[in-house]
């Protein structure tokens, strides 16, 4: 009789743990997919049509510094071009934030669209250290995140993007 229940107990307890396994095995595929599905959105947000007018009218745009900058595309001076500018720079930087906090790795922004975020960072650069340096926040600390990174992963893979090494970030 004692047999039986020693078996019952030993069957109940690996019953548990293979429904532990199990459950543990369920949670990390549904992490996988999740990722992939944040992944999927986050890149495709960056092929619309929509996305890519905002950002070659972004990337375009020529000013001498801040000042510069603010009078000729802020809020003030024109209040569609301004919200296409921070939409493009949100959407970088959201991207940025998702790599930081893991969701998505950086070898598939890399890999996908990692030109994007480096030369939006490259270029506006001046602009966040200075909304930085007057505002006394860090806006787009995940962009500049993200490029630390990329400049990383570059030097490690000996990549380069737009034919130069990515280099470190200005003085200032």
């Amino acid at each position: 009789m004692a047999s039986f229940e020693f078996l019952a107990i030993i069957l109940t307890g690996l019953g548990l743990i293979v429904s532990l396994l199990y459950y543990a095995i369920v949670i990390s595929n549904q992490n996988k997919v999740m990722k992939t599905q944040i992944l999927q959105r986050s890149l495709e947000s960056l092929s619309t049509r929509e996305t890519n007018i905002d950002w070659w009218t972004v990337y375009g745009l020529e000013w001498e510094d801040y000042d510069d900058f603010i009078t000729k595309y802020g809020p003030v001076a024109d209040t569609e071009l301004y919200a296409r500018i921070n939409t493009v720079w949100n959407e970088m930087n959201g991207i940025a934030y998702l790599v930081y906090k893991g969701i998505i790795d950086i070898e598939s922004v890399y890999d996908y669209g990692g030109g994007r975020p480096v030369a939006l960072y490259r270029k506006y650069e001046p602009i966040f250290d200075e909304l930085e340096r007057r505002r006394g926040w860090n806006r787009f600390e995940w962009l500049e995140y993200l490029y630390d990174e990329m400049r990383k992963h570059s030097d490690k893979k000996g990549d380069t993007f737009f034919g130069i090494k990515l280099r470190e970030k200005r003085d200032t």
